[in-house]
């Protein structure tokens, strides 16, 4: 946390999603947050490995993208002792119970499918931010490896 601001990562392929989820989670929480975004699960690697860069206090967190997948970003986050405890949302189209029992064997704190309605999708990110931003008590910032 950034002086009382968490800091969000968006990581997913769809430009719209990505998007959406954006704004809904600044019209609710507005100046409490900084945003960071990803298209690929690269690009969040390469974002946490940059020391130059704010860690995450929380990750929405895309499955299926190119380069580099959801489960690989859950495997390589929960293996380093520095990011280990920062909390991963997991915010897919699929539903399928393989994705879901993979999400969680590779450390996921949540797995919540994304709606296919718009209207739906929003409250959605609207109970997710309301959980994980006002409710839940997020751990404090990583333990160096």
């Amino acid at each position: 946390m950034i002086k009382n601001r968490l800091v969000v990562f968006i990581t997913d392929d769809d430009e719209d999603d990505i998007e959406m989820i954006r704004e809904e989670i600044e019209k609710h929480a507005g100046e409490k947050v900084i945003i960071k975004i990803s298209n690929n699960g690269e690009e969040l690697i390469d974002y946490l490995n940059s020391n130059d860069n704010l860690i995450p206090d929380l990750i929405l967190l895309d499955l299926k993208m190119p380069k580099v997948d959801g489960i690989q970003v859950l495997k390589y986050v929960k293996g380093k002792k520095s990011l280990m405890s920062i909390p991963i949302i997991v915010l897919s189209n699929s539903s399928d119970e393989d994705d879901v029992d993979n999400s969680y064997l590779n450390g996921a704190n949540s797995y919540v499918t994304k709606p296919t309605d718009y209207k739906d999708l929003v409250e959605t990110i609207f109970k997710l931010e309301k959980f994980w931003m006002e409710t839940a008590m997020l751990p404090r910032k990583k333990i160096d490896d």
